[in-house]
């Protein structure tokens, strides 16, 4: 099991590869930085990890740019040196968002407002591919202490259920969870 360092360290790992998946895949164990303490300038691992997945969103969003209300809020509590926690659920719901809301070019550079009307298009492949990692993710988060039980049912109830017009059964089911 993860301690809530190496959570976050996960969470780092993740948000420096956002470009190309939205989960973390580590190939390399010596890949991983040490995190247990803060970097050098003593920046603690979330806020890099929250301050990368901003950077990386920005950077990726194809013009006219409106930023979703959730990087806005990702920003804001960055700004505001909120707690540990806060930035995780606000990066998880980035996530989802951006699970939601856009595709990604095919070399992961450039994110463009969605093609799929998901309710209907539920079943591409690439679709679910996304949601899927999205979802179990958030299983990863709550397994380690990152996010809390209530506000992972909620996250995915009020997000991905809504977007694909299922319940939490209906969800597990489709997402083979």
């Amino acid at each position: 099991m993860w301690t809530r360092s190496s959570f976050f360290a996960a969470l780092l790992i993740w948000s420096a590869g956002f470009a190309s998946a939205l989960l973390p895949r580590i190939h390399n164990t010596q890949d991983i930085p040490r995190l247990h303490q803060n970097d050098s300038d003593g920046v603690p691992p979330i806020v890099q990890a929250s301050l990368q997945t901003l950077r990386s969103f920005k950077e990726r969003l194809e013009p006219p740019v409106i930023f979703p209300w959730e990087y806005i809020e990702l920003e804001n509590a960055v700004n505001d040196h909120a707690p540990p926690e806060t930035l995780a659920q606000l990066i998880y719901m980035l996530m989802c968002e951006v699970a939601i809301r856009y595709d990604e070019s095919p070399d992961g550079k450039v994110l463009t407002p969605t093609v799929y009307d998901l309710k209907k298009d539920k079943n591409v492949p690439e679709v679910k591919e996304r949601l899927q990692r999205v979802y179990r993710y958030g299983l990863s988060m709550l397994l380690n202490g990152g996010i809390a039980d209530e506000d992972l049912k909620t996250f995915v109830l009020d997000r991905l259920g809504a977007a694909v017009g299922l319940g939490i059964d209906g969800l597990n089911k489709y997402l083979e969870v």
